[in-house]
């Protein structure tokens, strides 16, 4: 009995301390309100298809999270001078964003998680600062600073910008009576 229990004891101290050192080092915080970042004059935008994970941040929060690798080795992760990865989820339905309004820092790359949890395809169309529309009648594509396109229903799609100019922009949903219905919100860049 006194060597299961030596052995007990020696296996824990082993996964103790197993656990103490040489794994990659990760920080995430997360707040409840939404944060992202835009640019009249100068976007930035990189698009690519992502499917949509159990793993996302729930819907409504902003995360922000620095990994640091301790090998050094930037092919695999983002060293830990890198600056962090601002992110807001967004689903669709009909006929609204959730959330619909978001507040974020100028100047910072945003990464958007779009999910469509609708019926229908839906769109997430950022208008250039001053630009405002009472309905969609009144909608140029000349009026478009960045746009996550038609996204089909159970789909979900990644999107990055950045922002530079401050100012509180608004965002609607493009698709024929989507707009007029309540499928719209704001961004306000700080």
């Amino acid at each position: 009995m006194r060597s299961v229990t030596t052995l007990l004891i020696g296996l824990a101290s082993v996964v103790a301390l197993g656990g103490c050192g040489g794994s990659d080092a990760v920080t995430t915080s997360t707040t409840d309100a939404p944060t992202m970042t835009e640019a009249p004059s100068a976007v930035q935008s990189s698009t690519s298809g992502a499917p949509e994970s159990a793993s996302q941040s729930p819907v409504g929060s902003a995360t922000t999270t620095a990994v640091a690798s301790p090998s050094g080795d930037d092919a695999t992760l983002p060293s830990s001078t890198a600056s962090p990865t601002l992110s807001i989820d967004i689903e669709a339905y009909e006929w609204r964003f959730q959330p619909d309004i978001w507040s974020v820092a100028a100047g910072e790359e945003l990464t958007i998680e779009f999910a469509n949890r609708g019926g229908t395809e839906h769109d997430w169309t950022l208008l250039a600062l001053g630009q405002t529309i009472t309905k969609l009648s009144e909608f140029d594509d000349d009026m478009v600073l960045f746009k996550v396109e038609e996204v089909p229903s159970g789909d979900a799609v990644t999107r990055t910008l950045t922002i530079d100019e401050p100012g509180t922009y608004q965002v609607i949903c493009t698709l024929s009576g989507h707009f007029n219905t309540g499928m719209g919100g704001s961004l306000t860049v700080r």
